[in-house]
């Protein structure tokens, strides 16, 4: 298992920790990876689309030996098996997972874009991927996340509620 992944994780409709702890869950039982680590839990103000509740988010390391592909197949099937409803872009949802980098590789395909092509641009994932690892390096701005974070634009509110759910200590490596 060689492969370093980070994923966001989000929820905004129903149970919205217990949607997140789920995804958190999903992503340690799985077969094909481990669990490394797990940020704080953050509320955080919508982008994208404003009139609608606030949304619960928190980001993941997980070391797979999965590819890209094979990794955005399992999120997406962990999404539908959490009950995913999306009615439409950047809208409410009960569980959204995303990819955010695979290793350094830069992906450019149709149904993928690695890393993600937004992340540079909301608090509410550069916030989580700090705790996480503010030195990593965005392949593409060849800039760390930190300074991702420190220049981003958006001032959309993100308040950590949360230390790392301590249910999810005994899920890590």
């Amino acid at each position: 298992m060689q492969n370093i992944a980070f994923i966001g994780i989000g929820s905004n409709k129903g149970n919205r920790t217990q949607s997140c702890l789920d995804a958190i869950r999903a992503c340690a039982s799985w077969n094909r990876g481990v669990l490394i680590r797990v940020s704080s839990l953050y509320e955080s103000e919508p982008w994208g689309y404003a009139a609608q509740e606030y949304f619960i988010n928190c980001v993941i390391k997980i070391k797979t030996g999965e590819d890209a592909p094979g990794l955005l197949a399992f999120m997406q099937e962990t999404e539908r098996k959490l009950g995913k409803q999306k009615e439409f872009l950047w809208g409410p949802r009960t569980i959204d997972l995303d990819l955010l980098f695979f290793n350094q590789d830069i992906v450019d395909e149709p149904q993928l874009k690695v890393p993600h092509p937004f992340l540079h641009q909301r608090r509410f994932v550069l916030e989580p991927l700090c705790e996480l690892e503010p030195s990593l390096i965005h392949p593409v701005f060849k800039q760390p996340v930190r300074q991702l974070l420190q220049n981003v634009q958006d001032n959309k509110r993100v308040y950590k509620i949360a230390e790392s759910p301590p249910c999810c200590e005994q899920l890590l490596l």
